[in-house]
């Protein structure tokens, strides 16, 4: 007898644990966690070794023998106890309102009446079977119907935040559950599990496999309407860290949060040692990064890296060399978006400190019209229409959000206010290959001016050459640059400190930066320190001058 198929029998399954762990013994799986009696779709009992899912509360589990899989259905209370909790399917026993039906059946089937045949009319027969059609779709609309009001309220609710808003990398997703009937899996069935049981889950897989999704589909089921639960997002271990120490009953999401500890490495065994001190208590956590099956990712990774980037550059290609003016100014806008990070808004084509980017990434991809580089060389005289031409030509810029086919395919609009519109990347991956393409088809050095800061310091590496892998120190700790980074080679040091330090010395700062791996490149902390001692011994000379004016100008003494 093949155990591993359902075999019917007995005539009732048990509701108690003795007589279930009787019956298992003599069904002997390999397995004892295999051990089921259930009914199957046909409501009759029998027994099986498959491996256990995770049952929602109010449900029952029952063995589909056409699909071969373990299915759910609502448990009825008139029958007996249905189940206040997810529960694991071969705890069924426990639950007498899922195989009670089987006993109420043999109850009312102990009487077989005698079989009548009689033959019906061909036009009535026709009649009973359209009104059984109408009736079967009335019945299919009704379930449609209840379906989507309980996905919208269960699965795709509004949030209890505990933050302002989503933030934008989450929003796209959540305008999706929102527009969107929400369809159960079995993945999801035993996400809820492990997270009610360990109270912390990892969610791996390639990019738009739906993580984010199922994360989000979690959240609402804790944070939603009648939820305990109010919804955190962070991005590193030290966020996580402080969220649980304010808020008791924290539901937190955590997305790709080893991306700032590879630019941060020395950070990340103390982050990890502080939260091991409260993740057992308080905290659920979602994170988006970790495999456990190394094989698997790896071979996920070497199709993604060999099959999108040879899509994407094919893209980027035909896109950028498009002779349709506006394909190419809508490529200059998608190269701006990635510069400034991943979020871009219409304003940003003409701000004080964008708007210039925007024009050096036009002319650098050719970007801009004849008609333009003409009315550039027009006389003073004719200034006037230069300022027109350019005011129709943003507008035009800022409707190519709307209408370019291509830019809307890679940008998405969040749910934000219609007078000032935010776009951001359709995925995070896609902003690492668009940096990754500018970079390779321009110098170093027009990646290095143009880029925003943040973008340096968390989507950049310096390519370290073979001399360098052999000299002492802390070189060695900095030989592979995480993948999608924007390797930067040698030469471009320089320019790389030059820039960082102009924003350092106009005020911007950079948290932990003795602790970035910038600083861990003996080339680059060298010339960072020449450029500290200049400006120090700048400031002394300015210093020294003031004073010697000062004091020329003092009054002599009596």
């Amino acid at each position: 007898m093949d155990k591993t198929r359902f075999n019917p029998g007995p005539e009732l399954c048990p509701f108690d644990s003795v007589k279930w762990e009787r019956l298992k013994g003599i069904w002997n799986c390999s397995d004892q966690e295999l051990y089921h009696c259930l009914p199957n779709q046909y409501n009759i009992p029998g027994q099986i070794c498959v491996k256990p899912n995770w049952v929602l509360k109010n449900y029952c589990p029952i063995y589909n023998t056409a699909a071969a899989k373990i299915d759910l259905i609502p448990c009825d209370s008139q029958y007996g106890a249905c189940s206040n909790n997810d529960y694991r399917s071969n705890l069924v026993y426990m639950y007498s309102g899922c195989l009670n039906k089987t006993e109420i059946l043999k109850e009312t089937t102990t009487y077989t009446p005698p079989i009548v045949s009689f033959a019906l009319p061909l036009h009535f027969i026709i009649i009973i079977i359209v009104a059984a059609s109408l009736l079967l779709i009335f019945a299919g609309s009704i379930f449609f119907f209840c379906r989507r009001r309980k996905a919208k309220y269960y699965e795709t609710g509004e949030y209890q935040l505990g933050q302002s808003e989503i933030p934008t990398g989450f929003q796209k997703t959540n305008d999706y559950l929102k527009s969107r009937v929400f369809t159960s899996s079995k993945f999801y069935e035993h996400a809820i599990g492990v997270l009610d049981v360990y109270r912390c889950i990892t969610i791996v897989g390639p990019p738009g496999c739906g993580k984010t999704v199922t994360a989000l589909q979690l959240a609402s089921r804790k944070c939603g309407r009648g939820g305990k639960s109010q919804l955190y997002f962070c991005q590193t271990l030290e966020e996580v860290l402080t969220t649980a120490q304010e808020n008791n009953d924290a539901y937190i999401i955590v997305d790709e949060f080893l991306d700032k500890y590879f630019y941060y490495p020395s950070t990340l065994d103390e982050a990890v040692e502080s939260l091991n001190v409260i993740c057992n208590e308080l905290v659920i956590v979602v994170v988006d990064l970790i495999c456990t099956n190394k094989r698997l990712l790896m071979a996920m990774n070497h199709v993604l890296d060999d099959g999108l980037t040879t899509i994407l550059k094919y893209f980027f290609d035909n896109w950028s060399k498009d002779k349709d003016i506006k394909e190419k100014r809508s490529f200059c806008i998608l190269v701006l978006a990635a510069f400034l990070g991943g979020e871009i808004s219409p304003r940003n084509l003409s701000g004080h400190v964008t708007g210039p980017v925007f024009n050096r990434i036009c002319c650098e991809f050719k970007c801009q019209s004849d008609e333009s580089n003409t009315i550039e060389n027009e006389t003073e005289g004719k200034a006037k229409r230069n300022s027109n031409y350019e005011c129709d030509e943003l507008q035009s810029d800022k409707e190519l959000f709307q209408t370019n086919l291509r830019l809307k395919s890679c940008l998405f609009r969040i749910s934000r206010g219609q007078d000032d519109p935010l776009f951001v990347f359709q995925h995070s991956s896609l902003l690492r290959y668009v940096l990754v393409y500018v970079k390779k088809a321009k110098s170093d050095n027009f990646f290095i001016q143009n880029a925003t800061l943040k973008v340096l310091l968390n989507n950049c590496w310096l390519e370290v050459g073979i001399i360098d892998q052999f000299l002492p120190g802390k070189e060695k700790t900095t030989l592979e640059s995480p993948l999608g980074s924007v390797s930067l080679s040698t030469s471009a040091t320089k320019s790389l400190v030059e820039r960082i330090f102009s924003e350092v010395k106009d005020g911007y700062r950079i948290p932990d930066w003795e602790k970035h791996a910038f600083m861990n490149r003996k080339i680059f902390s060298d010339l960072w320190v020449k450029s500290t001692e200049a400006i120090q011994m700048q400031e002394s000379g300015v210093n020294e001058c003031a004073s010697n004016t000062v004091r020329g100008n003092m009054p002599p003494t009596q």
